[in-house]
């Protein structure tokens, strides 16, 4: 059953799950009024036989961004309460707001979501009005991002006073079924895999400013941030009120470098914004893959020649000499072409085998091996998946610890409760153990490819 099917059976589902007085208690004489310009819902009430539970009629005019909405009173109001109909909860809960002058702004609402809010002055009910909040509403012009800071450019032609939010949010990588058994052997392919919030933090104002540019210094490695501004408008009788524009998520990655040293070890990064750029295609026309999405073999291997010998190919140089021999396949990377050509080419000797004890042998005698994994998604998010084994190390109980270099590490994918139950462990600067059962666990096909000098 496709994503979208299954989108669409659990959105019936949440519909039918609004109790009748929801929909009975929308005004059967109510008006909707859209204004292009402002993207404006208006809806009245009036009801002659239970005149004193309603307020009189006050024209309200509501303006939807991604994430908040702005409420407009024609005339003041002195006691307000609002609530929305929370369909997982299946209850009304109240919203809490901010105001200035009439201008009323509800934040943090679930972006691209139809609302259903209720409006009472006093004990007074208003009317009940539906807006749909929008998808990230700008895409970013400009957005530098390296591990200590991001730049931001928005359009700002009128030079308005300018304030920049910001907030961290919490990403979840979903995972997704094993790929057919007869491809288990062959494929190799890393794919990016889908990314839903689960949580978010609050907004934090950074600047007030005029301008269309801003540079963040605080922002830290492995994080998710959205960014917002929120223009300083005014009306024409003077009354200020604001309009909001969020950028697209962006994403702080762990490193940015090209190819990196952590304890003595030299990695290579398929997801590095300088690495995963570089073409990987299989198909001669219309195959825009690359390293970042096709990578791991590539980088995999090459980390092993880099650390197990003194030759130091660039990994754009080893990439197109694998394309040369034909070490692409449709669903990755031909393992046994770049063991052989690491043989011809590097003076590596090679074997392969199923068996862990042979791998942890050989780790611990200097060897180095590439080991396939993604069986069972220990190490990979979707689809096959290799890593390079480098070296052994104690772990608490004296046990023999598998030293992982993954060339598609983040701290978010090892962060995650299943790995960390199979003794999957990773430190700060991107270096994963591992017991040597977790690769044989997680092993496909001929797992490990076993290198030596």
């Amino acid at each position: 059953m496709s994503k979208k099917i299954i989108a669409l059976v659990l959105s019936l589902v949440i519909v039918a799950s609004i109790p009748i007085e929801v929909f009975a208690i929308i005004p059967k004489d109510s008006s909707m009024q859209f204004n292009d310009d402002n993207i404006v819902l208006q809806a009245q009430v009036n009801n002659e036989e239970n005149k004193d539970e309603y307020s009189d009629i006050v024209e309200l005019y509501i303006k939807p961004y991604s994430d908040s909405a702005e409420l407009y009173f024609k005339q003041s109001i002195m006691s307000l309460r609002i609530e929305e109909y929370n369909l997982l909860l299946g209850k009304w809960v109240e919203l809490e707001y901010s105001n200035q002058g009439k201008y009323f702004s509800l934040d943090n609402l679930q972006p691209n979501t139809y609302h259903i809010i209720k409006v009472y002055f006093g004990d007074k009910f208003n009317g009940l009005y539906t807006f749909y909040t929008k998808p990230s509403n700008i895409r970013k012009v400009q957005n530098e991002v390296s591990k200590s800071n991001v730049i931001l450019e928005w359009s700002n032609p009128n030079n308005l006073v300018t304030e920049i939010y910001r907030r961290e949010i919490e990403v979840e990588e979903l995972e997704e079924a094993d790929t057919d058994a007869k491809e288990a052997d062959e494929e190799s392919e890393e794919t990016e895999p889908e990314k839903v919030i689960v949580k978010t933090g609050k907004w934090e104002l950074l600047r007030r400013k005029r301008g269309s540019k801003y540079k963040d210094a605080t922002v830290n490695p492995d994080t998710y941030y959205q960014y917002r501004i929120r223009y300083i408008c005014r009306n024409n009788n003077g009354e200020e009120y604001s309009d909001y524009k969020q950028f697209e998520d962006i994403y702080v990655p762990f490193e940015i470098n090209n190819i990196l040293e952590a304890n003595g070890y030299i990695i290579v990064r398929q997801n590095d914004p300088l690495n995963k750029t570089i073409p990987y295609p299989y198909y001669k026309e219309n195959d825009n893959r690359t390293i970042g999405s096709s990578g791991c073999g590539v980088c995999s291997s090459l980390m092993v020649i880099r650390n197990l010998t003194n030759y130091a190919p660039t990994l754009e140089a080893y990439t197109n000499e694998l394309l040369k021999i034909g070490a692409r396949e449709p669903y990755g990377s031909n393992m046994f072409k770049i063991a052989s050509y690491m043989k011809n080419k590097y003076h590596l000797n090679y074997t392969v085998t199923k068996d862990e004890q042979k791998l942890k042998a050989a780790i611990k005698s200097g060897k180095m091996a590439v080991a396939h994994v993604g069986q069972n998604r220990l190490f990979a998010v979707t689809g096959g998946h290799f890593v390079a084994v480098v070296g052994v190390v104690k772990g608490k109980g004296g046990e023999d610890m598998a030293i992982v270099l993954d060339p598609y590490f983040s701290v978010s994918k090892y962060n995650d409760k299943r790995r960390k139950e199979a003794g999957i462990r990773y430190s700060n600067n991107g270096i994963v153990t591992c017991p040597f059962s977790a690769l044989k666990e997680d092993g496909r096909g001929e797992m490990f490819t076993i290198f030596s000098k």
